[in-house]
């Protein structure tokens, strides 16, 4: 590991079934560096991000996340898009009612 490096990705390989997404992904992002990552659709962008956070895994390589007391490593993750249940049974009225009488009968 290079002096204040937070992150450090080797040799990535992710696939989806037999479809390979990334492969031989390697940088380090050090301490006070901004980075942009750039590219088409498709061309596993995202897959980079969910694998980053721990949502998709990676079939070789690794990521490791250093923290220290000087740089503490806080990771969020923001989806691109969303998924809302649609079917799910309450409407936005029911949830407030719902909070509402909780909240009275705790008194």
């Amino acid at each position: 590991m290079r002096e204040g490096s937070l992150i450090e990705v080797s040799g990535l390989r992710v696939q989806y079934g037999n479809s390979v997404a990334l492969e031989n992904v390697s940088f380090q992002v050090h301490a006070g560096e901004r980075i942009a990552v750039v590219g088409p659709n498709g061309a596993g962008k995202s897959t980079l991000f969910h694998t980053l956070a721990g949502l998709k895994k990676a079939q070789a390589g690794s990521v490791l996340m250093h923290s220290t007391s000087n740089n503490p490593l806080n990771i969020a993750f923001l989806p691109q898009r969303p998924t809302l249940d649609w079917t799910f049974p309450m409407s936005v009225l029911d949830a407030v009612q719902l909070g509402l009488s909780l909240k009275l009968s705790r008194h």
